[in-house]
């Protein structure tokens, strides 16, 4: 393990008092979050228990004032000036999906974009019943319904036959019973 300084947690027993905390979102990252049982927004310095410091301390996205925390030297590298606004941010929620529809369909239409899109949507929907939709399942289904109605017929004439069975040999049991009773008796 190195021995590298810069990475270290600094000690909380120099501080004095509440922290001053600053949040800074990466690109990307939401304009305003609550960490650290407070609510911060991008840029604004907020006081915070000194109990976070070392979290706060080892988070890239948080700057504490009048010292050199984690994040800092990456920030100094990338300055703010670099930050461009999406055109699509400022869009409303229609003119957003219509955006990304014309994005998505490759077409720089909106109207030709909606139609391939519910065009898209049509096939999804079942035009026709499903009795006559999925004839082949339909007929895999009853050859199958036959299957199990010839299989249960075979198993009741199989069962039939054993009680038969055990009828003719409950009589011949009967018979030889009866002949042993009338010779013990000669």
């Amino acid at each position: 393990m190195s021995d590298d300084l810069s990475i270290r947690t600094p000690s909380p027993a120099k501080l004095g008092g509440a922290l001053v905390v600053t949040y800074l979102p990466g690109l990307g990252e939401p304009s305003a979050v609550e960490a650290y049982g407070k609510r911060f927004k991008a840029g604004e310095a907020i006081e915070v228990d000194p109990q976070f410091y070392a979290k706060i301390w080892g988070n890239p996205y948080f700057s504490i004032k009048g010292q050199e925390s984690y994040g800092d030297e990456g920030r100094k590298r990338s300055s703010a000036d670099h930050i461009v606004e999406d055109e699509d941010d400022n869009l409303t929620f229609d003119e957003n999906a219509i955006a990304n529809r014309m994005e998505e369909y490759g077409t720089s239409d909106p109207k030709s974009a909606d139609q391939m899109r519910r065009s898209n949507e049509a096939s999804f929907t079942r035009s026709t019943p499903r009795a006559h939709s999925r004839p082949v399942k339909d007929r895999a289904r009853a050859e199958a319904k036959a299957r199990a109605e010839e299989h249960a017929a075979e198993l009741a004439a199989i069962k039939n036959e054993q009680a038969d069975e055990a009828n003719e040999k409950a009589k011949l049991q009967a018979k030889i019973n009866a002949a042993r009773a009338e010779q013990e008796r000669k």
